[in-house]
């Protein structure tokens, strides 16, 4: 009698850890980081985090003895946006190389509204590094369930602020939608310093914003030309 088992009846093969686990931590980090999330946590040497709630870190501490915050590290003054998001990236990837397996963890969901995450892909593509990624509570879950809504039912359209008043995306008055960044609506077409700002300047930006979204919202057709 053969020693070998039939082939069909081995058992499969267990999935190689991964270098990188891209981690979301959902809206209310203490309640809705997700239990796959926390077991990842837990199986790696190190967490680099974007978070800035106040009990984030020490949450994560008791997750992994080695908890990294990269938000203030990376944001420093005179940098652009683009940079601080290249900064996270390479020290995700760097510490993957060094001691894996590493969590990035941020909030929400890891691929709403992030672009860090997205070049820690692409660098983990050309490192030959895995990458598994893990669910959070986005934005877009919360909005759903405050508004009591069924994307299935009627469908959703779902669209970034900025992009449809450059592009006149067409918006159907009988499906319900989503404007993603409306705050910020018009701010990636130039570069806006607002460290030191007084919070009424900053509040006079954002009813700004406000205001050129519901226009947009009014007049759904329209152009940026077309603005009076």
């Amino acid at each position: 009698m053969s020693d070998t088992a039939p082939q069909d009846t081995l058992p499969p093969a267990a999935p190689r850890t991964p270098h990188i686990y891209i981690a979301g931590l959902g809206l209310q980090t203490v309640t809705q980081i997700t239990r796959e999330v926390q077991d990842a946590c837990r199986g790696s040497a190190e967490i680099l985090y974007v978070d800035t709630g106040i009990a984030t870190r020490t949450f994560l501490e008791t997750l992994c003895p080695r908890v990294t915050p990269l938000f203030d590290e990376s944001y420093a003054r005179d940098a652009s946006r683009v940079s601080a998001y290249h900064h996270m990236a390479a020290r995700v990837v760097e510490a993957a190389l060094d001691h894996p397996p590493v969590t990035f963890a941020l909030h929400g969901h890891p691929l709403v509204a992030a672009l860090p995450p997205f070049l820690v892909l692409e660098l983990a593509a050309a490192l030959d590094l895995r990458v598994t990624i893990l669910p959070g509570v986005s934005a877009l879950d919360a909005l759903l369930a405050d508004l009591r809504l069924d994307p299935v039912v009627h469908g959703i359209q779902m669209y970034e602020a900025t992009d449809v008043l450059l592009r006149r995306r067409p918006l159907q008055s009988d499906v319900p939608a989503i404007l993603w960044q409306i705050g910020p609506i018009e701010t990636c077409l130039c570069s806006v310093e607002t460290t030191g700002w007084s919070s009424c300047q900053q509040h006079q930006v954002v009813s700004q914003h406000s205001e050129l979204a519901l226009n947009l919202l009014s007049r759904p057709g329209a152009g940026p030309e077309e603005r009076g």
